[in-house]
């Protein structure tokens, strides 16, 4: 779980983003299946094809996430959770 930055979904596949991994790891899974298996404390679902890791956000500006060079979009239906779990 420590190096998993975010996951994003690609269909039938998702994508982990490691850490110190230039290229993702895919696997076939569901994003309701990797949400389910990750720990709700460390990990947050913020639209329906992202997941991030809540110890590896840089900054949050207008309702996107910056983890590294990647900006992820953070989706109405999950603002209200999110904005809870990082205490705003």
């Amino acid at each position: 779980f420590d190096r998993i930055l975010f996951v994003s979904g690609l269909k039938d596949y998702v994508r982990f983003h490691l850490a110190d991994t230039p290229r993702p790891l895919i696997a076939l899974s569901t994003m309701k299946s990797v949400e389910d298996r990750l720990p709700a404390d460390r990990f947050c679902r913020v639209h329906r094809s992202y997941i991030v890791a809540l110890d590896k956000i840089e900054s949050v500006e207008h309702n996107r996430i910056r983890i590294g060079d990647e900006l992820i979009p953070v989706a109405p239906a999950y603002q209200e959770v999110f904005m809870k779990k990082i205490g705003g």
